[in-house]
C-alpha cells in the first residue's frame, strides 16, 4: 500500500514541480504577440488550475481510465500558459507558433471525454458508441484543422469543416451523459447527473466567458480583456470538470451527490444562461449603436424575462435530479399525520402521486408477497405492476399495481424508490416474521396438545378413573370423601392440561402467576419435580412463554427420557432477562432438530428475542436452557 501511495504522490509532485519551473521561466520571456497580451496573473491562475486538477486526481486511489485522463488534463492545463508564452515569444518559429495556437485543443478534448468516462463508471455501463463517435470526430477535426493551416488546395474548406466538427463535438459529452441519467435511479442517478453536469458546466462557462469578453470588448475594454476573461473561464471550467467527474465516481456518498447540491448546480446553469442571454442582448444593442444606458436596460429586461423562465424551470431541475421528490413530499406529509403503519402510509402516498385511489402495493420478500402467507401458490409476477424498489441483489421488492395507464406512467417517472420505501419494506418483513412466529406457536400448541392428550392427560384420566372405582369399594365415608376430592382435583388438572394444549393459558396463570400455575400443572408429578421459582411476578407474555417452555420440557422428560428426577429453575440475572433451566436424569440425547416440538418452541422463543438451547448434561440426562426477554 505504501509504495502505491508514493507513486500517486509522484504523479502529483513531479508535474507540478516541472510546471512551476517552466511557468517561472515563461514569465521572463518577452510577449511579442501583437494580437493580444495575456497578463502574468491570468497565466499563474491557469497553472494553478492545472495543479489543482493534479491534486484532485492524486487523491483517487483506484486508478483507471478516468484518473489517467484527469491527470493528463491537469498536465495539459498546467502546460498551456507556458505554451502560450513560448508561442508569443517566438512567433516566427513554426513549432512554437503551432504549439501556441493549438495548445487549447488537448484540454478541451479531455474535458469532453472525461465526463463520458465518469458516466460509464457511475452507472456501470459502457458507452462505446459515444466513445467511438467522439474519437472519430476528434480525429476528423484534428485532420481538417491541420489541412486548414497547410497550403493544400481547398485549405479554407478544411478549416471551416474542422471548426464545424469542433463545435459539433461539444454536444457529444452532454448527450452521452444525459442518456446515462435517463436509465438510472437512486444514488446511481445522482452520480449520473453529476457526470452530466461535468459535461455541461465547462461548455456553459466558456460560452459565458466568451460572451462576457465580447461584451467587454464591445464596451471598449479591448481584446486583452476578452482573452483574459476567456482564459479565466477556461481555468475554472477545466477544474470543475475534473472535480465533478471524480465526484461522480467517489466511493462514498459525498456532499456533491446530495440532491440539494445537484439542484443548486443546475439552477446555477440556468441562471448563467439567463445572464448569457442578457449579455448577448446588450452586445447586440451596442453593435446596433444603441446608447449604453438603453443597452443596459435592455439587457436587464432580457435577464428578468430569462430569470422568470429559470424560476419556472426549477421544478424541472428537481424532477431531473430527484424524480421521486413528489413521493418524498407525500410520505413526509402523511408521516406527520399518522405515525407508524409505514405500509399504509406508503400505499396512500403512492395513490396520491399516481392519482389512483384503487392502487395496490405489494411487498415482495424471497419471491412471494410479504402480506400473504409465503407459499408456492402466491408467487408474485412483477410484470403485472410497476416495480418501484429492488433488493440489494436486484430482485423486486416493492410493486404497485394499477389498472390506469396514466397512473402507471406517473409511477414509472418516480424511478427507483428503494430508499424511500425501505421503512415500509422493513415493516412488511417484520410482519412476516411475526406471522411466521405465530404459525410456529400454533403448530407447537397443536403438537403439545397431542402429546399431552396421548401422555400426561391420558395418565391423569386413568388415575382419576382408578381412584373413583376404588373409592366406591371403601366403607369409610371419610376415606371415600377424600378420594372424591382427589378425583375432582385430578379432573381440574386435566382441564388445565387441555387448556394448555389448546393454546390458551390457565386462569390461575393469569390471576396468580407462574409459580402457582406450575405447581398446579406439575402436581401429579410433584414428587419427581423440584421447582426453584422467583417470588416476584414476570410480565404476562414472559410468564406465558415460560409456562409453555417448562410444560414442553417436563413432558419430553417424562415421555421420552424416562426421567426419575426433574429440576426446574427460573432465575432473574442482571440485564432484564429471565433464565429458565430444566434438567432431568433421563437417557439424554435429545435433538431439537429431530422433532417438531423443540424446534417450534425454539422458533417461538427466538421470535420474542430470546435464546433456546438443548444439550446433554455433564452427568447425563438433558438440559434445556432458555433465556427470555422480559418484554417477550
Amino acid at each position: 500500500m505504501e509504495p502505491r501511495r508514493w507513486t500517486r504522490r509522484a504523479y502529483v509532485i513531479a508535474p507540478i514541480a516541472i510546471g512551476a519551473v517552466a511557468l517561472i521561466w515563461s514569465l521572463t520571456l518577452p510577449w511579442t504577440q501583437a494580437d493580444f497580451r495575456l497578463g502574468a496573473t491570468i497565466r499563474v491562475l491557469m497553472a494553478a488550475a492545472g495543479a489543482a486538477i493534479l491534486v484532485v486526481a492524486g487523491r483517487d486511489a483506484r486508478g483507471g481510465a478516468l484518473v489517467v485522463a484527469t491527470r493528463a488534463l491537469g498536465i495539459c492545463v498546467l502546460a498551456y500558459p507556458v505554451v502560450l508564452a513560448v508561442g508569443a515569444a517566438y512567433p516566427s518559429n513554426p513549432a512554437a507558433s503551432i504549439a501556441g495556437t493549438a495548445g487549447h485543443v488537448p484540454p478541451l478534448l479531455l474535458i469532453q471525454v472525461i465526463p463520458i468516462l465518469a458516466a460509464t463508471a457511475a452507472v456501470a455501463r459502457r458507452h462505446r458508441r459515444w466513445e467511438a463517435a467522439f474519437v472519430i470526430i476528434a480525429a476528423a477535426m484534428i485532420g481538417c484543422g491541420a489541412l486548414g493551416y497547410s497550403s493544400v488546395p481547398g485549405a479554407g474548406g478544411f478549416a471551416l469543416a474542422g471548426s464545424a466538427l469542433w463545435f459539433g463535438s461539444a454536444l457529444i459529452a452532454p448527450v452521452a451523459t444525459w442518456a446515462a441519467v435517463r436509465g438510472s435511479g437512486s444514488e446511481e442517478r445522482s452520480r449520473a447527473v453529476l457526470a452530466a453536469l461535468a459535461a455541461m458546466v465547462p461548455a456553459a462557462l466558456i460560452i459565458w466567458c466568451v460572451a462576457l469578453g465580447a461584451l467587454g470588448e464591445g464596451f471598449g475594454l479591448g481584446v486583452d480583456w476578452s482573452v483574459s476573461t476567456l482564459m479565466a473561464g477556461f481555468s475554472l471550467s477545466t477544474s470543475l470538470c475534473a472535480v465533478l467527474s471524480l465526484g461522480a465516481v467517489a466511493p462514498t456518498n459525498t456532499w456533491m451527490l446530495r440532491s440539494r447540491t445537484l439542484i443548486a448546480v443546475l439552477d446555477g446553469l440556468l441562471a448563467a444562461f439567463a445572464l448569457l442571454v442578457a449579455c448577448l442582448a446588450a452586445l447586440v444593442s451596442s453593435i446596433l449603436s444603441v446608447p449604453p444606458g438603453w443597452s443596459v436596460l435592455l439587457g436587464a429586461g432580457v435577464a428578468l424575462a430569462a430569470g422568470t423562465g429559470w424560476w419556472q424551470a426549477r421544478s424541472w431541475t428537481r424532477r431531473v435530479v430527484d424524480p421521486a421528490s413528489p413521493l418524498r413530499r407525500e410520505l413526509a406529509a402523511l408521516d406527520r399525520i399518522a405515525e407508524g403503519n409505514q405500509r399504509g402510509i406508503a400505499q396512500q402516498a403512492l395513490r396520491r402521486v399516481a392519482r389512483d385511489p384503487e392502487l395496490a402495493v405489494a411487498f415482495v420478500l424471497e419471491g412471494s408477497v410479504a402480506d400473504g402467507a409465503p407459499s408456492d401458490s402466491d408467487r408474485f409476477d412483477p410484470g403485472r405492476g410497476v416495480v418501484l424498489a429492488r433488493h440489494a441483489g436486484g430482485e423486486t421488492s416493492v410493486v404497485a399495481s394499477t389498472a390506469s395507464a396514466p397512473a402507471a406512467q406517473r409511477l414509472r417517472r418516480l424511478g427507483d424508490c428503494t430508499a424511500l420505501l425501505r421503512p415500509a419494506l422493513l415493516e412488511a418483513s417484520a410482519a412476516r416474521a411475526a406471522r411466521s412466529a405465530e404459525l410456529a406457536a400454533k403448530a407447537e400448541r397443536r403438537r403439545l396438545a397431542q402429546n399431552l392428550h396421548d401422555g400426561l392427560q391420558g395418565r391423569l384420566l386413568g388415575l382419576a378413573l382408578n381412584l373413583q372405582l376404588s373409592g366406591q369399594e371403601l366403607a369409610d365415608p371419610t376415606a371415600r370423601l377424600l378420594v372424591d376430592e382427589t378425583v375432582g382435583s385430578l379432573r381440574s388438572i386435566v382441564e388445565d392440561v387441555r387448556s394448555l394444549g389448546g393454546g390458551s393459558v390457565p386462569e390461575i396463570l393469569t390471576t396468580e402467576g407462574l409459580g402457582p400455575a406450575l405447581r398446579l400443572l406439575l402436581a401429579p408429578v410433584a414428587a419427581m419435580v423440584h421447582l426453584e421459582l422467583p417470588e416476584e411476578r414476570l410480565t404476562p407474555a414472559t410468564e406465558a412463554t415460560a409456562y409453555f417452555v417448562i410444560g414442553e420440557a417436563v413432558t419430553n422428560a417424562l415421555k421420552h427420557a424416562r426421567a426419575e428426577r426433574i429440576s426446574v429453575c427460573i432465575d432473574r440475572p442482571s440485564g432484564g432477562s429471565v433464565a429458565i433451566t430444566v434438567r432431568d436424569d433421563g437417557c439424554g440425547g435429545a435433538d431439537p432438530r429431530a422433532g417438531s416440538g423443540l424446534r417450534e418452541l425454539s422458533e417461538r422463543v427466538s421470535a420474542g428475542g430470546g435464546s433456546f438451547l438443548v444439550r446433554d448434561g455433564a452427568n447425563g440426562g438433558t438440559v434445556v436452557e432458555t433465556v427470555l426477554s422480559c418484554a417477550s
